[in-house]
């Protein structure tokens, strides 16, 4: 077997190997593994140390599939059939392989709980290799991740002490450590934080009570550790390179990559057992560990932003401080009261770094996935509604949150609502991907996070602070305020289809006015901009809205929007060369206030909407209409004749959409607009005449027919209809 199986391995690790070749390999290994199970996995963790490196990688990578078919009996494969898995005696053989090789770079002899207590003077070249070899302790990582998932926590017990001893683990003899004995120091060291995070990746998945224990038991018993031999360690010395006059390269990014390795090792314990934590003898060393990461956080990130380091330096530092500042965020959103402690310190710095990034529009697109967590913090914070009954909290907000600094940041994040403007840099390429593809805008703007956009992060801590009992009372009236400003909005729609030949004077009509340091390069297109950000911001809290100071969208509509649309739509056929930016916006807006909607005035919302899906070319402004359209189809129930209309008039609008789009969710969008057309006609008790039903009813069979594929759900929207 042995011989087979190597020739196979080394034909799967050929970088020239054809397809006859690889296949007939696959079938080779797959035909030991089901005749011989033990046999053949012993000797694949016998190949762990094996060379050349090639050979290595190849029997660790396809250990792990045979681990994942043969460890764990978990019900699957056909009634009946007989499978074969490993007895406990290899699979403790395994488990000591997987260990050995990356503490020691060779195969186990012995116990290998003790292997942290080797010294590193018995290691020789070839184990430094292995020890050394990233590919390889990648995968022996995740293998031993795997396994831990499935053994965790009634076997394989020794794991993570293991691993953490080893952490303590010091170079050298009295006369202090070789170059050799430094390298190995080293490696082993990556070696466990590698294995010990993607270990706790899969652990912290688990959902069970003996699971949730088990984890609270690690947590406990070896965050001291870790925290004092591995995070702390690392941080310092990272501090020291970055500040010495000349640095090495390699040895800041060793630092640095035991430093994120330290830091998630860190959040899974803490993110999953920071109650216990906080809970008896383990409090001071929950404070050390915040503080840490407070303090390196608040020395660290005005460099980064400042840009005050070497560039080759700045990503990696920036890459640290996320998983730092993400790891405060889940902590907090996680645990707020037990978090509650902390509060105050990482308001104050986390707010101050937020103005500060937010006085240039350049330093803040420069560092966008920075400001991001940043806003994320924040949202969280101002949205918990445990911190507004929570005196010691609230007293703190309110000491950040002053009247005059929320009316400041709620006006700023409406300024980075504006993704489309065209001063910046995030800007030009929204707007570029909107003239390359409306409709892939349309979808791509559908998809983004508050997790990763940066307007979208805005977005949410402007609703955060909006909704807030604390601070809602100052953001809402500088909304109204905005939008009561109908002179500005009416010179906007005048400028839009103009393509810029309608004349705007200063600052003045501008709805949020003008931030200091953020240039305005086109007065015209900055208006547009800022009204379809003051429109977003009115979708957004639709519901919210509607009666808050008197407010009522209806009367809105009626005296204010619908004479908007009516003129955007009157000059959409000269409007060839600019992005129908308002228009959309204000479709988009009815769909939002559907609820609030008076269907009777002439032209009613619905027509309006109709009428843009059948004059308009741009794909993105046409998809917005149908999601309009879907909208407001149920507020029609009491005017069967209005539906009726519509569904005669919008129906081949929405094929020819359907036609022109590229996208299997717009032609699902239009498919699912039209089956719900004829259901509310039909449940109104309208009638749809013979020419009407057969404009529905003749694309369908084509459609059906090229549903295929990734396609093949359209086939469920043609039998809706």
């Amino acid at each position: 077997m042995e011989g087979h199986v190597r020739s196979a391995l080394v034909a799967l690790s050929s970088p020239g190997a054809n397809p006859g070749a690889i296949n007939t390999a696959n079938d080779t290994l797959m035909n030991y593994e089901e005749q011989c199970a033990d046999a053949y996995v012993l000797y694949l963790a016998s190949l762990s140390t094996s060379s050349p490196s090639s050979l290595r990688l190849s029997s660790v990578l396809v250990l792990k599939a045979a681990v994942k078919r043969r460890w764990k009996d978990k019900g699957r494969g056909k009634p009946g059939q007989m499978r074969v898995f490993l007895d406990e005696t290899t699979k403790a053989h395994v488990r000591s392989c997987l260990i050995s090789v990356s503490l020691t770079g060779r195969l186990p002899c012995g116990d290998t709980t003790n292997l942290a207590m080797r010294s590193t003077e018995a290691f020789g070249a070839e184990q430094l290799e292995i020890i050394q070899d990233s590919p390889l302790q990648t995968n022996v990582a995740a293998l031993t991740a795997t396994i831990a998932r499935m053994d965790l926590p009634t076997r394989f017990q020794e794991l993570i002490p293991t691993l953490v001893s080893s952490l303590s683990q010091t170079p050298g003899s009295q006369e202090g450590p070789t170059t050799m004995q430094e390298q190995v120091f080293r490696a082993i060291r990556l070696n466990v934080l590698t294995t010990l995070e993607s270990v706790l990746a899969e652990v912290s998945t688990k959902r069970l009570l003996i699971d949730r224990k088990y984890r609270n038991s690690i947590a406990v018993a070896h965050l001291g550790q870790i925290y004092q031999c591995g995070m702390l360690p690392s941080l310092r010395h990272l501090d020291v390179r970055l500040r010495a006059d000349r640095r090495n390269q390699f040895d800041l990014d060793q630092m640095m990559k035991y430093s994120m390795l330290s830091t998630r090792v860190v959040a899974y314990l803490l993110g999953s057992s920071f109650v216990k934590l906080s809970d008896g003898a383990t409090l001071s060393l929950v404070d050390q560990v915040i503080l840490t990461i407070q303090s390196f956080i608040g020395q660290w990130l005005p460099v980064v932003i400042a840009e005050s380091v070497a560039a080759e330096e700045i990503d990696l530092l920036k890459e640290l401080l996320k998983l730092q500042m993400q790891l405060v965020v889940d902590t907090q959103v996680t645990h707020p009261m037990e978090f509650g402690r902390f509060l105050g310190g990482f308001l104050a710095m986390f707010y101050t770094t937020l103005v500060t990034l937010l006085c240039d529009r350049t330093v803040t697109l420069r560092n966008s996935e920075i400001t991001v967590v940043l806003l994320q913090f924040l949202s969280n914070v101002v949205g918990c509604g445990q911190y507004a009954n929570a005196y010691q909290v609230k007293h703190e907000l309110e000491g950040v949150f002053t009247a005059e600094s929320v009316q400041t940041l709620a006006r700023l994040m409406l300024h980075l609502f504006a993704i489309h403007s065209q001063v910046s840099i995030e800007t030009e390429e929204d707007v570029i991907r909107w003239d390359n593809d409306p409709e892939g805008f349309f979808h791509w703007e559908q998809q983004q996070s508050s997790d990763e956009n940066l307007a979208s992060a805005a977005q949410n801590c402007f609703l955060a602070l909006a909704e807030s009992p604390l601070f809602g009372g100052v953001v809402f009236p500088i909304l109204l305020s905005t939008l009561s400003n109908v002179a500005s909005l009416k010179t906007a729609v005048d400028v839009e289809p103009r393509n810029g030949e309608q004349s705007v004077n200063g600052t003045d009509l501008l709805p949020l006015g003008s931030v200091p340091d953020w240039p305005i390069e086109d007065i015209k297109s900055e208006l547009v901009f800022q009204w379809d950000v003051v429109l977003t911001a009115a979708g957004l809290l639709a519901s919210t809205l509607e009666g808050c100071n008197s407010f009522c969208f209806a009367s809105w509509f009626r005296n204010v929007l619908s004479g908007c649309i009516i003129k955007l739509l009157r000059c959409s056929d000269d409007q060839t060369k600019s992005r129908p930016v308002l228009l959309r916006r204000l479709i988009w807006l009815l769909s939002c206030n559907a609820a609030h909607l008076d269907m009777t005035p002439s032209p009613s919302p619905i027509e309006l909407v109709a009428s843009t899906l059948a004059s308009n070319q741009d794909m993105c402004l046409r998809l917005t209409s149908v999601q309009c359209l879907d909208a407001l189809i149920p507020m029609c129930e009491e005017n069967p004749a209005l539906l009726q209309t519509l569904a005669e008039s919008t129906v081949p609008c929405l094929y020819k959409t359907l036609e022109d789009s590229d996208h299997h969710e717009s032609r699902s969008m239009c498919l699912d607009l039209i089956a719900n057309l004829v259901s509310y006609v039909g449940a109104v008790g309208g009638e749809l005449s013979s020419s009407t039903l057969n404009i529905i009813v003749s694309p369908l069979r084509f459609i059906f027919d090229s549903a295929t594929a990734e396609h093949l759900l359209l086939r469920r929207n043609v039998l809706a209809i």
